[in-house]
């Protein structure tokens, strides 16, 4: 994978944690932005699939889809029963 530079201005804050970060985990403060900034990016993936999965599911259920979802709240109340 081929690096880009960049410069970017972070709160001093922000720096002396990621610094102490890398230090501690003895990689390059670079990687650890990288990384920082790939889960990042992943999660705001996932966020997009959730949300586009929501708004193919945000019309009205049959009734048939409401029993099924009934049926299996009753079930996982009965395995809840008695385990707190």
């Amino acid at each position: 994978m081929s690096a880009v530079k960049t410069a970017i201005s972070i709160p001093e804050g922000v720096y002396r944690e990621m610094d102490k970060l890398s230090r501690k985990l003895g990689v390059p403060r670079s990687r650890l932005y990288a990384r920082a900034a790939a889960e990042f990016l992943d999660r705001r993936r996932g966020e997009a699939l959730t949300e586009a999965i929501n708004q193919a599911h945000a019309g009205e259920m049959t009734e048939e889809e409401k029993g099924f979802v009934a049926g299996g709240m009753r079930a996982l109340a009965k395995l809840g029963e008695g385990t707190w």
